[in-house]
């Protein structure tokens, strides 16, 4: 089902990285956009101060691709305080209109995503390529980013993929690969004092993106070695169901309102590559269709990235979601969508 703009409820020339209640923020280069009214109008917030080089890196779509030099994560931490990723950690404070540089520089390339616990407490996982199979680690943040240290070190993993809350629980969740003894679902229940495996042991548990609801935890496999599906275990017997194959590996997911949503990527392999990324949605967790399809644009795979359909981060309590589509067609273009409609 290809997308076109009519059908958005709302565009923004950007990446949308959040969405809480009425507010919602948004990047395009270094700039950070914010909207009070659900995206209908915007203001330009702050701009992250990088030297010229770096600015005239981050002004242009391709560039951005290319050098992978993008805001990855942005992240409300109170009323005015902002977490911000673009290689190295951000924080804007809405009081005093300043930004400033935390005490730490991101470990690894770049977390696959954040995690925020409260507006002190944050996660993020180490992401890099690990030939060598060295420690890596979960580091955390007890004062909004401002200053990190190790939280947990995985010894028998090549790298973290994510860190989840859990918000009907207290746990935390993390995932991990890629091999299949290194693919795990783990979960801590004490703030990384310990830290249980849970399910794993193959590519059909190699995952990154975790969804909750009160009954199951959902995923889908990102595997360019075999089939991908998305599953769901039972939190009471953790007996794991597979609900829908699915056309590629997935690394995103949302939940708006009470509708489950994952987005595959267009990922060269000869197992799953269809040069499509599907967005796949759920109002019951049972039964998935897809929401929007967006093929992969002329830009080379290697060099200017896979396609790929990303989410914000936050809780949308309605049913609209924001998608912001990547190196596929509308690239870089967040749509803002109705999923009651579709």
């Amino acid at each position: 089902m290809p997308f076109t703009l009519k059908e958005a409820e709302a565009t923004f020339p950007g990446r949308v990285h959040w969405v809480d209640d009425d507010v919602v923020l948004a990047s395009r280069g270094r700039c950070i956009f914010v909207s009070r009214d659900r995206g209908e109008t915007w203001k330009n917030l702050c701009a992250i101060p990088l030297p010229l080089l770096k600015r005239i890196r981050s002004a242009f779509k391709l560039s951005r691709r290319l050098l992978r030099f993008d805001v990855e994560h942005v992240a409300r931490l109170g009323e005015d305080f902002l977490f911000l990723a673009f290689r190295e950690i951000w924080i804007y404070r809405g009081d005093s209109r300043t930004i400033e540089k935390a005490q730490h520089s991101i470990v690894g390339s770049r977390p696959l995503n954040l995690c925020r616990v409260d507006d002190r407490h944050l996660y993020y996982g180490e992401y890099r390529g690990n030939l060598e199979r060295s420690p890596v680690h979960v580091w955390g943040s007890k004062d909004g980013g401002i200053h990190w240290k190790p939280a947990h070190e995985f010894t028998t993993v090549r790298h973290v993929h994510g860190v989840y809350k859990d918000p009907y629980s207290e746990s935390i969740w993390i995932t991990t690969g890629d091999y299949d003894n290194e693919c795990y679902l783990w979960k801590t229940d004490d703030q990384f004092a310990s830290v249980d495996r849970v399910l794993g042991g193959s590519q059909q548990e190699r995952c990154t993106t975790l969804l909750f609801t009160a009954d199951h935890v959902y995923y889908g496999t990102d595997s360019p070695l075999e089939q991908n599906y998305l599953y769901r275990f039972s939190r009471d017997s953790l007996e794991v169901e597979r609900l829908q194959s699915v056309g590629g590996p997935i690394l995103q997911g949302y939940q708006a309102g009470g509708t489950l949503l994952f987005s595959t990527d267009c990922e060269p392999t000869d197992v799953n590559y269809s040069g499509v990324s599907e967005v796949w949605y759920s109002n019951n967790g049972k039964d998935w269709k897809t929401l929007a399809t967006f093929p992969k644009d002329i830009w080379h795979l290697k060099y200017f990235q896979y396609g790929q359909v990303k989410f914000p981060a936050g809780v949308s309590a309605d049913n609209y979601v924001w998608i912001t589509p990547y190196a596929v067609k509308y690239d870089q273009t967040s749509l803002k969508i109705d999923t009651s409609q579709r």
